[in-house]
C-alpha cells in the first residue's frame, strides 16, 4: 500500500484539487474500515496463492491482517483473480510475473503495483500488463482513463523497458464483486505524455502553486474535506443568507446561492463524518453520543445450507429467489466487460426522457425549455 506524498491511489483527487495536498490532516482522526482492513488482508492471501505459496482450500478460516477469511471471501474473489492473472500470462511464448512490484514515477510519487506481467512475443518483443486488484462492492472501478494504473504503468515502464524491449502495453482491473475483469491497452506515447502532465502538476505543488477545486471526485474520499477553506467559505457564504428574502432573490442572487450548495453540502456531511469518528473513536463531543442505529435481519446459514431447510419446511423453490432481466446501461456494461460492443444491443432499447433538473450552464446537456410543454398544451 503507498504512502507516498503524491500517492497513485489517490490521484483522480490531487490531479484536479493539488490544494487538497497542501490540508494539514495530521490532527484529524484516521479513518479505518472494515472494506480497507478486508482489502488489505485478501491482497496479502491472493499473492500468495498467485505464487502458488498456499491453496484456495487452505485459505477458507485462515487469518489475514486480523480478518479470517471465509468461503466466499476465496472463491467469489481470489480464485477469480487468480484465474484471470493466469489466463493473461498465457499470450505468448514465454512471461515473467512480478507481485507487488515497486511502481516509481518521481522519488515522491510512488506505488506498489499488485500484478506486472511481461510476456514475451514471437517476434522477441515484450506486452507489458499492469492488473490492480479491487475487492470492494460499493464502487465499480474501470481501467479506463484510471490514473492510479496509468501512474502505475509509467513507473514500471520507465523502470523495465531498460531490460525489455516492449512494445505493447496494458492496464487493467479485476473487481471480482462487480464482475470487472478488463484490460485496456495504452499508447506508449500517451503514457509517456501523462507521466510528464503528472509530473508537471507535482512540479507546480511543491513549488506552492495549489488551487482549490471542490468535485465529487476530488472530496469524496479527501482526507481534509472536514477542513477544507474553500468549502467553510460555503457555508460562511449561506449562513449570511436572510432566508426570508430568497423568494424575493434576484437571478444572479439566486444563481450564487445555488452555486454554494453543493460545497456546503460536502462540508456539512464531512463534519458530521469527523464527529462520528471522534466519537467512535472514543472521544467527547459534548452534547452528542453514540446510540444503537436500526438493526437488519440476515441468515444464519450460507446459501447451500439454508436452501435444504426452507424446502424442508414446504416453502415452494420459485418462492426463494426473485431476479430480474438487467437493465440496458448494466446489459451494456456486461458486454463492454466481455470485450463485445455494446451496440450490439441499440436497436433494442428505447429512450424515455428524464424529468428536467437544474445543472449550471457549462453542463454538456442542451437547455429545456420550462415553457415548451405549456405552449404545447395551450396549441391543442
Amino acid at each position: 500500500m503507498s504512502h507516498a506524498y503524491f500517492s497513485p491511489s489517490a490521484s483522480s483527487r490531487w490531479l484536479s484539487c493539488t490544494a487538497s495536498l497542501a490540508l494539514d490532516v495530521s490532527h484529524l482522526t484516521p479513518k479505518t474500515t472494515y472494506a480497507s482492513e478486508l482489502g488489505t488482508a485478501l491482497h496479502e492471501a491472493g499473492e500468495q496463492l498467485l505464487l502458488n505459496q498456499t491453496t484456495a482450500k487452505k485459505l477458507v478460516g485462515a487469518t489475514y491482517n486480523g480478518i479470517k477469511l471465509d468461503r466466499v471471501h476465496v472463491t467469489e474473489i481470489l480464485v477469480p483473480y487468480v484465474e484471470f492473472v493466469r489466463k493473461h500470462c498465457e499470450e505468448g511464448e514465454s512471461y515473467e510475473l512480478f507481485t507487488e512490484t515497486r511502481a516509481v514515477l518521481t522519488d515522491d510519487c510512488e506505488g506498489t503495483a499488485d500484478v506486472v506481467i511481461l510476456i514475451r512475443k514471437k517476434n522477441g518483443l515484450y506486452t507489458l500488463k499492469v492488473i490492480d486488484l479491487k475487492t470492494g462492492s460499493g464502487e465499480k472501478v474501470s481501467p479506463i482513463n484510471n490514473t492510479q494504473l496509468m501512474i502505475y504503468a509509467a513507473g514500471v515502464y520507465k523502470t523495465y523497458s531498460l531490460i525489455y524491449d516492449i512494445d505493447d502495453i496494458q492496464i487493467g482491473i479485476c473487481q471480482p464483486p462487480h464482475n470487472v475483469y478488463a484490460l485496456v491497452s495504452v499508447v506508449e506515447k500517451n503514457l509517456v505524455n501523462f507521466a510528464k502532465q503528472v509530473e508537471s502538476v507535482i512540479e507546480d505543488v511543491r513549488a506552492g502553486n495549489v488551487t482549490y477545486v471542490p468535485s465529487d471526485s476530488a472530496c469524496r474520499w479527501c482526507p481534509g474535506v472536514s477542513i477544507c477553506p474553500k468549502l467553510h467559505s460555503a457555508v460562511n457564504e449561506l449562513a449570511k443568507v436572510d432566508f426570508e428574502k430568497i423568494p424575493k432573490a434576484s437571478a444572479k442572487t439566486m444563481a450564487e446561492l445555488v452555486a454554494l450548495l453543493p460545497l456546503a453540502k460536502r462540508a456539512i456531511a464531512a463534519i458530521e463524518s469527523e464527529a462520528s469518528e471522534r466519537l467512535l473513536a472514543g472521544k467527547k463531543v459534548p452534547g452528542y453520543k453514540l446510540v444503537q442505529g436500526r438493526g437488519s435481519r440476515d441468515w444464519k446459514f450460507s446459501e447451500d445450507k439454508l436452501v435444504p431447510k426452507l424446502l424442508a419446511l414446504k416453502i415452494p423453490k420459485t418462492w426463494l429467489y426473485n431476479s430480474s432481466l438487467l437493465s440496458p446501461f448494466q446489459i451494456e456494461k456486461v458486454l463492454i466487460d466481455k470485450g463485445r460492443d455494446p451496440k450490439e444491443v441499440s436497436k433494442l432499447i428505447k429512450s424515455i426522457p428524464g424529468k428536467p433538473t437544474m445543472a449550471p450552464e457549462s453542463d454538456s446537456r442542451e437547455a429545456v425549455d420550462a415553457n415548451a410543454d405549456a405552449q404545447k398544451d395551450f396549441s391543442k
